[in-house]
């Protein structure tokens, strides 16, 4: 199989230079760019090209791949040459970029940043991966990366590792620092590792170092029950967490969920 093969423009397989294997995007850019005649278009027509061609054309790749940042810039720059009608390098922009890609209602134009959109179809596709492992695709992931079954709570280091799998790191970061987990039956959610309380950013803490054996939501509960452990909750947290946490309402028939 040659290096140069590909499937939807995604490389089948990948070399030392990541720039050099994605470069058919640049090119396809330069390509809908120099097609254009950029005088012949207003500001408006050339937005609305920038938004629904441009912008569509890296799409595939970023949702499977962390695209270099190098090659980010450059698709950016041929984006800014085209809006501000710049046929050459020489020219000034009266407006940041990043202002411009800031929403109508804050002041810009919502063009997408690039760098921003491919972190987001990553996390997508990490959140995918928490809530399917049962798909093929997951168990193959879960038998060469996380074999432990428990994505969401290990600590993932990009060694020895696929690109592929390097982007999900990347996304599943962000899913890791920004879910909140809604309890249920608590056999999934971790007390000390997880955000489950109502009110708080951040995970619990125990008033004592020593309660720190205790692992999962479940070992709160009063068996074989819907309730919380009035007793317990007030020996491992503050008046106030224990409170917050009272006020959740339980259903041990569904399993937790990640919100």
């Amino acid at each position: 199989m040659s290096s140069k093969e590909r499937y939807l423009g995604s490389p089948l397989i990948l070399g030392h230079s990541k720039q050099e294997d994605f470069k058919v995007i640049e090119e396809n850019f330069k390509n809908r760019y120099t097609s254009w005649s950029s005088t012949s278009l207003t500001q408006v027509g050339k937005a609305t090209m920038i938004k629904h061609v441009l912008n569509i054309i890296p799409i595939y790749q970023m949702g499977t791949f962390k695209l270099p940042t190098q090659l980010l810039d450059k698709l950016i720059a041929i984006q800014r040459r085209f809006f501000w009608g710049h046929n050459s390098n020489r020219g000034s922009n009266p407006i940041g970029w990043q202002k411009v890609c800031k929403t109508k209602e804050a002041g810009g134009l919502d063009f997408r940043d690039l760098e921003t959109l491919n972190l987001a179809l990553l996390t997508k596709l990490a959140w995918r991966l928490c809530n399917n492992q049962d798909t093929l695709w997951g168990q193959i992931m879960e038998s060469k990366y996380f074999i432990s079954g428990d994505i969401l709570h290990q600590r993932l280091e990009a060694k020895n590792c696929s690109y592929t799998w390097n982007g999900i790191i990347k996304g599943m970061k962000i899913v890791q620092q920004k879910i909140f987990m809604g309890v249920n039956n608590g056999r999934r959610t971790k007390i000390w590792q997880d955000k489950w309380i109502p009110g708080l950013l951040v995970p619990p803490s125990p008033i004592n170092d020593y309660f720190i054996f205790y692992q999962t939501i479940e070992e709160l509960l009063i068996p074989n029950t819907g309730f919380w452990n009035i007793d317990l909750l007030s020996t491992l947290f503050a008046p106030d967490v224990s409170l917050k946490i009272q006020s959740i309402v339980l259903d041990v028939t569904k399993e937790d969920v990640m919100l």
